[in-house]
């Protein structure tokens, strides 16, 4: 028998020896991962409570505008109201201001456009990257709130949540 054999083997027997059902590493990692699973979720709340939080920061600073009836920040009132949010949530954040413009949009859009990937969001069974992977690649459908995108976002946010 070479030496690299023996020592493939010895590997071996020693992996079966750590990941043996009677191996307190066994318990120890299962204990290590239960944890980690919990933090997870707690992760996932918080991702959404704070996509929630943007998401209502950006609405304040709509509701100032001159009542355009848009859904972005219109005329001069609306841009001082989302300049001064982007202003104070970038502080909080500690992040630039051109950060905090795509953290707003994506929250607004995504409580707006995409309400079951919020609510799945909200419900922990996906993290806030799968929301942001998932509103990106719905770029090419559009945000508009006309009922052909709309009902094309709905099968799309179905496709990606429900399919196996």
């Amino acid at each position: 028998m070479s030496s690299k054999t023996s020592q493939a083997m010895g590997s071996a027997r020693s992996a079966r020896r750590v990941f043996d059902a009677q191996s307190p590493y066994v318990l120890a990692l299962g204990v290590l991962m239960s944890r980690l699973e919990t933090t997870e979720q707690k992760l996932r709340v918080l991702e959404a409570e704070r996509a929630v939080i943007l998401s209502e920061a950006y609405q304040l600073a709509v509701a100032e505008g001159d009542g355009l009836g848009t859904d972005t920040p219109s005329g001069k009132n609306g841009e001082l109201a989302y300049r001064a949010v982007r202003a104070e949530v970038a502080t909080v954040l500690g992040v630039g201001e051109r950060a905090v413009d795509r953290q707003l949009s994506q929250a607004e859009l995504l409580h707006r456009a995409y309400p079951m990937v919020s609510q799945t969001l909200a419900d922990a069974h996906i993290s806030y990257r799968h929301a942001e992977v998932i509103l990106d690649a719905g770029n090419v459908i559009g945000s508009g709130d006309d009922a052909s995108t709309v009902a094309r976002r709905i099968g799309y946010e179905q496709a990606v949540l429900l399919s196996p």
